[in-house]
């Protein structure tokens, strides 16, 4: 079972260092295409945002998964099993919900910066939607099938 656990958040600190990087580089990016001049400014502003929300996933799964580890090691494995199922089992049901909600924002976003392509407000922000809900989409299917992996274990 300490493999397993092990196996689990292992993979996600790692993501979490990922999806942190992401939102930097995300970040960096906003502030260079911020000036005005390049009308991207509405795109800078939402990526910006979008790059803080990635940070703070990121940072936040990061720090708190080397305390969730020495609490499930320290625990009975009965008591750890009997209450890290239920748990996980949830986890897996609103990775399927959000990534619906990520394909929608791909979906829509992809639509809108297409056909108000002229409007750079609104292309703008439709397009920033797009890549990150591209970047969290991606960070939840692999946090999904490493997640069966362990609730498998688990059971």
């Amino acid at each position: 079972m300490n493999e397993a656990i092990a196996a689990y958040f292992g993979g996600e600190k790692s993501g979490a260092l990922v999806l942190a990087i992401a939102g930097a580089v995300m970040l960096i990016t906003a502030i260079v295409l911020f000036p005005a001049k390049f009308e991207l400014r509405a795109f800078a502003i939402t990526a910006g945002v979008w790059s803080l929300l990635q940070l703070g996933i990121g940072i936040g799964l990061f720090m708190k998964t080397d305390s969730q580890v020495a609490a499930l090691l320290a625990a009975e494995r009965s008591v750890m099993v009997a209450t890290e199922v239920p748990r996980m089992e949830k986890v897996q049901r609103n990775f399927v919900i959000i990534e619906v909600v990520w394909v929608v924002m791909i979906i829509g976003g992809a639509l809108i910066g297409w056909r108000m392509k002229e409007n750079v407000t609104a292309s703008g922000i439709a397009l920033a939607f797009v890549i990150n809900a591209g970047v969290l989409l991606a960070f939840d299917v692999v946090a999904e099938r490493r997640g069966a992996t362990y609730l498998a274990q688990l059971k």
